[in-house]
C-alpha cells in the first residue's frame, strides 16, 4: 500500500514537472478602439485580456475577456472566449476567438466571434487588427497588445 502511495505522488509530481516546463502560461493585457460597420456607425474602445498556453511553438490556445463599450449608444459587453493564435512567422500572427458576449448595459448576449492579424512591433508587443461580429453588429478594430511575464514556474517542488 505504501508502495502504492509512492507510485501515485511520483507520478503526480513528474507530470506536474513536465507540464510546467512545456507549458509556461503567458498573460496579455491591451487595448482597442474602432467603429461599427452598420449603418449606424459609432466609435468603439475596448480593453482586452487573455492567457494563452502554448501547444507547439508555433500555436498557442486559451481563454480571452475584456470590455467593449459603445460610445454612442452606452453600451457595454463582456465577452467571454475560447482563443486560438497561430504565428504565421516571426513577425506576423493570426487569431480567433471564439465565445459569448454577456450584456452589462444596454445591450443584448449574442455569439462573439472575432478573427485577428497581430503584427509583433517587439518581443513584448503587438499591433492587432481584428473584426468583432457580436449582437448583429460588426466592429473593426485597431489596437496594441502587450505580453505580462507571468514569471515563476508552475512545478510543484517537495
Amino acid at each position: 500500500m505504501k508502495n502504492t502511495y509512492l507510485t501515485i505522488l511520483f507520478l503526480f509530481v513528474s507530470i506536474t514537472s513536465i507540464n510546467a516546463q512545456y507549458n509556461d502560461p503567458e498573460l496579455f493585457i491591451g487595448a482597442n478602439a474602432g467603429f461599427t460597420t452598420s449603418n449606424n456607425s459609432q466609435f468603439v474602445v475596448g480593453i482586452e485580456g487573455e492567457l494563452l498556453m502554448p501547444v507547439d511553438t508555433n500555436f498557442k490556445v486559451g481563454v480571452s475577456t475584456g470590455f467593449i463599450f459603445g460610445t454612442q449608444t452606452n453600451e457595454v459587453t463582456l465577452p467571454l472566449a475560447l482563443s486560438g493564435r497561430l504565428n504565421a512567422d516571426s513577425k506576423f500572427g493570426l487569431g480567433l476567438d471564439i465565445g459569448y458576449g454577456i450584456p452589462i448595459n444596454k445591450s443584448s448576449g449574442s455569439l462573439y466571434f472575432r478573427p485577428m492579424l497581430n503584427y509583433k512591433l517587439s518581443y513584448k508587443s503587438k499591433l492587432r487588427f481584428s473584426y468583432t461580429g457580436l449582437n448583429s453588429i460588426g466592429y473593426v478594430n485597431a489596437g496594441i497588445i502587450f505580453d505580462v511575464n507571468l514569471g515563476g514556474n508552475l512545478a510543484i517542488n517537495w
